[in-house]
């Protein structure tokens, strides 16, 4: 578990040589180099400012539900101790979706999303998500396969030629 700790930090030499550095028997439990370790690496104004962006997150205009998505995961694990509750967090999100991709939520919620129990908001979101990235990846694969099958008989030849 340190070792997991220790990777949140650049360089990672870093937080080995603050670790070396504390005294023997400094840190008894989990909570102690949780404290320690953010109180190192982790200033209050930082803290504070990484709060801010998750709390004023926005979904930009060109921006997909699942990029949305992906870039507030990617807020929260950048400031691990937020103190944000998950349900707090689901609403910021929510609330920060443009009409279209709130009204998907609502639809697939049955109702309003933000009246069903958190775990269920979770699950509904993360399920529009990979919807959208699996029919992303479902068109690329199309497109692929169209662009071998355009390819004319003579360019199919040389490379099976070149294979042999």
């Amino acid at each position: 578990m340190i070792s997991m700790m220790l990777r949140l930090v650049f360089p990672p030499w870093r937080a080995r040589r603050w670790l070396r550095k504390e005294p023997p028997r400094s840190i008894l439990t989990w909570e102690d180099l949780v404290s320690k370790f953010i109180n190192e690496f982790f200033s209050p104004s930082r803290m504070t400012n990484l709060q801010n962006e998750i709390s004023n997150f926005q979904q930009r205009f060109d921006e997909s539900f699942h990029e949305a998505w992906d870039r507030y995961k990617d807020l929260l694990r950048a400031c691990p101790h937020h103190g944000f509750t998950k349900l707090h967090q689901l609403d910021t999100f929510y609330n920060a979706l443009n009409p279209a991709d709130q009204d998907s939520l609502n639809s697939a919620a049955g109702g309003n999303l933000l009246e069903r129990r958190t775990q269920d908001v979770l699950t509904i979101i993360e399920n529009k998500s990979k919807v959208f990235n699996s029919r992303n990846k479902s068109i690329v694969s199309q497109v692929k396969s169209s662009d071998v099958n355009s390819s004319s008989s003579s360019e199919i030849a040389n490379q099976v030629m070149l294979i042999t």
